[in-house]
């Protein structure tokens, strides 16, 4: 009996000690961001670490360094588990949550949503773009479709669809019009980020008078 005891005590005792770590933020961000982490267990080569995601992918980039992957996000909640795979026992068990990339702005050129534009500098864009303010990661949004409703004195507003973020031929002879006082409307913005399968809308229009 104080032999088993004995036995226990110093097996606990040589456990071990494992330190993991996010680099940027304590949360993990889907759609194919890298989240970039440290991890170090003391008395077990780095060679001989597996970890395993929940969801997700985690790749060595270098001796105590990784990168995790995530693309959809299933759940708000992520764990990692960590072995050693000399004899495929679980060293330590991390949860970690997984929160939304935040939501694109839409910009035309250097403009945002209602601000008026001078006709020649309106006519000069091309397309829309999405920016990601204040996110620290090298990720990058793009429209899938959009409505662009002209509105124009003495006649009908006219609508079309636009497939991705520059303009086809038919919302191209549209801009080609503007005068001043016209009225162009974007809105029903879809968008994809990143390699998040999941095509999303964004709340925001894009309004703007021609001056």
């Amino acid at each position: 009996m104080y032999f088993v005891l004995l036995f226990t005590i110093v097996h606990l005792a040589a456990r071990a000690q494992v330190a993991v770590s996010l680099d940027k933020v304590n949360v993990l961000y889907p759609a194919g961001a890298e989240n970039t982490m440290t991890v170090v267990v003391t008395d077990v080569p780095d060679s001989n670490l597996v970890l395993e995601p929940s969801f997700g992918e985690i790749k060595r980039v270098s001796q105590g360094h990784y990168v995790w992957q995530i693309c959809g996000r299933d759940t708000n909640v992520a764990t990692l588990i960590i072995k050693d795979l000399r004899n495929n026992e679980v060293i330590a068990t991390k949860t970690y949550r997984v929160n939304m990339i935040p939501i694109p702005e839409p910009m035309l050129g250097s403009k945002k949503r209602h601000d008026p534009r001078p006709n020649g500098e309106f006519k000069t864009q091309g397309g829309l773009a999405l920016v990601l303010n204040k996110f620290d990661f090298d990720l990058k949004c793009d429209i899938v479709y959009f409505d662009l409703q002209y509105i124009t004195k003495n006649m009908d507003s006219v609508v079309k669809r636009n497939s991705g973020a520059r303009w086809n031929s038919e919302v191209q002879e549209l801009i080609n019009k503007a005068k001043t006082g016209d009225i162009y409307a974007f809105y029903h913005i879809a968008y994809r980020c990143g390699c998040d399968p999941m095509v999303r809308f964004l709340s925001d229009d894009l309004i703007f008078t021609i001056k």
